[in-house]
């Protein structure tokens, strides 16, 4: 995936860095940044959520971003 494609797809879903990077499971929004820079590719499994994300209606992205949020705080809690 393009720097450019990943920035349009996290823009388009207006997503933080740092939900982006949260939902994503990377370490902070320096990631993402490196992400849209070219400094960085993300992996095919980020790749893919991104475009998922991208092709759901925007009720249903929402909701999965919020889902996902939600399954990232009970795994942090657990740890």
């Amino acid at each position: 995936m393009s720097p450019d494609r990943f920035r349009e797809i996290r823009l388009g879903l207006n997503l933080t860095q740092a939900d982006t990077a949260l939902i994503l499971g990377v370490a902070d929004k320096t990631v993402i940044s490196r992400y849209e820079a070219g400094g960085r590719r993300p992996n095919n499994l980020m790749s893919a959520v991104m475009e998922v994300l991208a092709s759901l209606p925007r009720k249903e992205s929402e909701r999965l971003v919020e889902l996902l949020k939600k399954h990232v705080a009970l795994q942090r809690s657990d740890n």
